[in-house]
């Protein structure tokens, strides 16, 4: 198998890892038939188990971004689905000389930062020189001004900074990974993935942390306002 191929399947390897480290992920109320037609998609599906995998046909090696130690840099994005929630995931991985050992993630929008941490990892070793390490963003309720702030700004510089116990990876997201994101994230609006009761429950499943501009996001802020409410109006009887 080249090198290519190897770190290519690899990537897709380590990001099957990190799904199934998760609870299983995704309903029935999502609608499949977004993907009719179009050549541009690959779907995987196990009816005994009702876990249906989607992304986007194609090489992730043909975005990488080189670096000058030798590193490759890929990110994709992917949906699951089954009975209990539809997630979308976007995975950024790099094929590097040693371990970064990464912990969190910072992406520039415009004016905006947005830090995740305590993200899904894994890490992979190909061989005695090289490994391949993965950090996942999900969506949920806290990621949605990022991802319409992504939308937003897919055509101005959208700068990436991994940080990691033993180094920092700085790059930008190129112009095929940013179409690559939207256009999948845009068939999961479609389908009905972003529901908010769906996001809702990916909330209180998915442990990544979700900061914008140095503020966390609660993505539980207006239920809780709500049992507030219901709480006080209850106090009064």
């Amino acid at each position: 198998m080249s090198l290519k191929k190897k770190v290519v399947s690899l990537s897709l390897a380590a990001a099957m890892i990190i799904s199934v480290s998760a609870p299983a992920l995704a309903t029935s109320a999502f609608n499949m038939s977004v993907f009719d037609g179009r050549q541009d998609v690959s779907i995987s599906s196990d009816d005994m188990t009702g876990e249906t995998s989607v992304s986007l046909s194609g090489d992730s090696y043909s975005s990488a971004i080189p670096c000058d130690d030798g590193s490759l840099l890929m990110v994709d994005s992917s949906l699951f689905l089954d009975d209990s929630y539809d997630t979308y995931k976007i995975y950024f991985s790099c094929f590097e000389p040693s371990l970064a050992g990464m912990e969190s993630i910072i992406i520039k929008i415009g004016d905006n930062r947005y830090n995740f941490s305590n993200c899904l990892t894994s890490q992979s070793r190909i061989n005695d020189n090289a490994v391949m390490e993965t950090i996942t963003i999900m969506m949920k309720r806290e990621t949605v001004d990022f991802m319409n702030d992504l939308n937003a700004h897919k055509d101005e510089e959208i700068r990436v900074r991994i940080n990691g116990t033993y180094e920092c990876i700085d790059f930008s997201l190129t112009d095929e990974m940013k179409n690559n994101i939207l256009t999948l994230y845009d068939l999961y609006a479609q389908g009905g993935g972003t529901r908010d009761s769906n996001l809702r429950r990916v909330t209180l499943i998915d442990p990544t942390i979700v900061a914008k501009n140095g503020k966390t996001i609660d993505g539980l802020a207006k239920d809780k306002a709500i049992d507030a409410a219901i709480h006080a109006v209850g106090s009064l009887f």
